[in-house]
């Protein structure tokens, strides 16, 4: 007869497997790339003075929590790109470990481990695992918030309920998308009313003392959210709701793919959809109804309110403001695997995630690399003659650039459009080009007009290429 601590003890193994996985995987090269835009962005806020930003997040409309838990820990820790990105390295494993919690306590410890391991090696989760930004964060506080909850209706504990409410505000005070996990608690409370009758009256009052302390600050912060700052968001599509779903499936979907290959795509990611609608029909036909409401109300609920936002104040679909929403679909695919009795089907499930993943984390870790700023800094801060200026492009760039660069000459913002207008050759001076961007000149890819351009002109003397960086020395009159 088995030992049942025996397999207790080797399945807590087995988790704690999962989660040094997780953790080698948010860790590997995690210094060895700059910090992209919006990561400096967030350096430069916290390395303000403490009046100046919370000023800045006041006007701005953002929160201060995450840039002063990033100040505290960067006051501590430094100011590298690794001790920057830690954060959100502890979040992200926190996280797998929160999830096994969540998983096992709506299912059985089979389907958590599973969970746990499906949102270790997910690469969406590994790529703002390793950003110095608040996603990692969100997700973090999202899973813990509906941890507590589904604790707080089983328990009815006051302290329970308390927990809850902390971890609603600190949603909220995170960042105004956190709204939206606050949105599918009470949609899922609604929907489950009659199953948590003598609860709901605490559940109302936690989700009520949570948004008055939060109030005055969310109020500032949501005031801007829906304005020129999400202007560089495209419009939704249903191909943009198609590849937010994909992304959360263990790949990334490409901003440019051919035609022919983006029919695997769509196959792959009908594949997993229709795993997770499986799934998810089982609970119902079990009787599972009120974990079956939870895991729909917390996928659909945020994208739902995300599309109709997108349709009529302005585009909001981004992977990462739904990162926190592709959580339950790892506890579906985790239910879905485990009851599996047919143990072809099943490795033959597990097989597909695996080469996915792997293919996909290959891709991430070799050929999407971020800007490499600091190189490309370094190699013009030694080769640049005093009088010489240096052109960014695309324009807002400039300020990633300018974070590494720190000699005194003069670094010019250009949109594309100002590049295909401007003779740049004779102007002479250094050009520094991202060309990952989603753009057309002449009829030609931005990446494209660039290569032709410059990268093929004998005139311009030095061409360095760092990842998606480009960087000319022009050659002047």
């Amino acid at each position: 007869m088995a030992n049942p601590v025996s397999g207790t003890k080797n399945r807590y193994t087995i988790l704690a497997l999962i989660i040094l996985l997780g953790l080698a995987l948010r860790l590997y090269g995690i210094g060895s790339q700059s910090f992209w835009y919006d990561e400096v962005a967030t350096m430069k806020t916290i390395q303000k003075p403490f009046i100046n930003l919370m000023a800045y997040c006041f006007i701005n409309g953002h929160s201060p929590l995450y840039f002063l838990l990033l100040r505290f820990w960067t006051f501590l820790f430094g100011f590298t790109e690794t001790a920057a990105r830690l954060p959100s390295v502890l979040f992200g494993i926190s996280s797998i470990y929160l999830l096994f919690l969540l998983t096992r306590l709506l299912f059985n410890i089979r389907s958590a481990l599973f969970s746990a391991f499906f949102m270790a090696i997910s690469v969406v989760h590994i790529l703002y695992s390793q950003e110095a930004r608040l996603y990692s964060m969100l997700v973090f506080i999202s899973v813990l918030a509906t941890f507590l909850l589904v604790k707080a209706l089983g328990l009815r504990s006051r302290s329970m309920w308390l927990g809850y409410s902390a971890s609603i505000l600190m949603t909220l005070l995170l960042s105004s998308v956190g709204v939206l996990v606050l949105l599918f608690h009470v949609i899922f409370m609604l929907l489950c009313r009659k199953f948590y009758r003598n609860s709901f009256p605490l559940f109302v009052s936690s989700v009520f003392a949570a948004i008055i302390a939060a109030l005055p600050l969310f109020v500032i912060i949501i005031k801007s959210r829906f304005a020129p700052l999400l202007s560089w968001i495209p419009p939704i599509s249903l191909i943009g709701i198609e590849k937010t779903f994909a992304n959360f499936m263990f790949f990334r979907w490409p901003s440019l793919v051919d035609a022919k290959l983006a029919v695997g795509y769509h196959l792959v990611a009908f594949f997993f959809a229709s795993i997770c609608i499986l799934a998810l029909w089982r609970l119902f036909k079990e009787g599972l109804t009120a974990n079956g409401i939870l895991l729909l109300s917390w996928f659909a609920v945020p994208h739902f309110t995300i599309f109709v936002i997108s349709l009529f104040i302005s585009p909001m679909l981004v992977t990462r403001y739904l990162l926190f929403a592709s959580c339950p679909l790892y506890i579906l695919l985790a239910t879905y695997v485990s009851g599996l009795k047919n143990r072809v089907w099943r490795a033959a499930v597990l097989s597909a995630i695996l080469i996915l993943s792997i293919a996909s984390l290959v891709q991430y870790y070799e050929f999407e690399a971020r800007p490499k700023w600091k190189d490309a800094a370094s190699f013009i801060s030694a080769n640049i003659d005093p009088e010489e200026e240096i052109s960014v492009c695309p324009g807002f760039e400039a300020m990633a650039f300018s974070y590494y660069y720190k000699d005194g000459n003069k670094v010019i913002p250009l949109s594309s459009s100002i590049i295909a207008q401007t003779d740049l050759e004779s102007k002479g001076g250094w050009l520094v080009v991202r060309v990952g961007i989603n753009d057309f000149i002449d009829g030609k890819p931005f990446a494209r007009y660039i290569e032709d351009r410059f990268g093929s002109n004998p005139s311009v003397t030095i061409k360095k290429y760092y990842g998606e960086l480009k960087v000319y020395r022009l050659p002047g009159r």
